[in-house]
This record gives structure tokens, sequence and C-alpha cells, in this order.
């Protein structure tokens, strides 16, 4: 919120829907870079940002979901893959992710583990 209201002190204006929707997803990264609810902003960031700008649809939440659901299942699946000897370039070329991205989650703690 910060962010929206520098912006309003600036121009005097209340910003644009476009402007306020990329307002609120800088917060939500900056939040994330400070390690503020770093693991529910990283899963829902669209739901929160929706939630927000006021635009709750529930159509536009199942999909949300299920890109969570597509997202934690490639992140079960890398680690499986790497578990059972996988190189990391053809775990990425795989699910179709960079070779850091594979690298941020081999390292970070599994749910189990934290």
């Amino acid at each position: 919120m910060e962010i929206v209201a520098r912006r309003r002190s600036v121009l005097g204006t209340y910003p644009s829907d476009s402007e306020l929707i990329d307002c609120y997803d800088k917060a939500i990264s900056e939040a994330i870079s400070k390690g503020i609810l770093v693991d529910y902003l990283s899963r829902k960031a669209t739901e929160v940002r929706n939630m927000f700008v006021g635009e709750y649809d529930y159509n536009l939440d199942m999909e949300a979901k299920k890109e969570d659901g597509r997202k934690e299942k490639a992140v079960e699946d890398a680690r499986s893959f790497y578990a059972n000897g996988v190189s990391i370039d053809i775990i990425a070329k795989s699910l179709n992710m960079t070779e850091e991205e594979v690298k941020e989650i081999i390292a970070a703690p599994s749910p189990a583990q934290a």
C-alpha cells in the first residue's frame, strides 16, 4: 500500500487500474524480498493481488489454484528426478524451467523437512 500512497502523493491522482495492479505486484515482490510471508506470497501472489484490487472472480481463482497445483507438481517432480540421479540441465528442460529455478528447488528444504 505504501507504493500506491507514494504514487498518489507524487502525481496528486489515484493510479489507473493497470498502474494499481503494477503497484500491488511490486508491493508483493518487495514483501517477498524482505522475507515477509515468503512461502504464502510465493504461492498465492495472484490471489493476493486480486483481493487488493477487489476483482475476485471465481474462475480466475480456480485457474490460480490450478496453476499453484502445477507449480507444486513441478517442484515435486524436480526433487524426485534429482533424487534419482537426473542432471539439473535435463530436469530443467523436462519441466520447462531454468537451471537456476531447479537449483533453488533442490536447495530449498522440502515441506517434510521444514
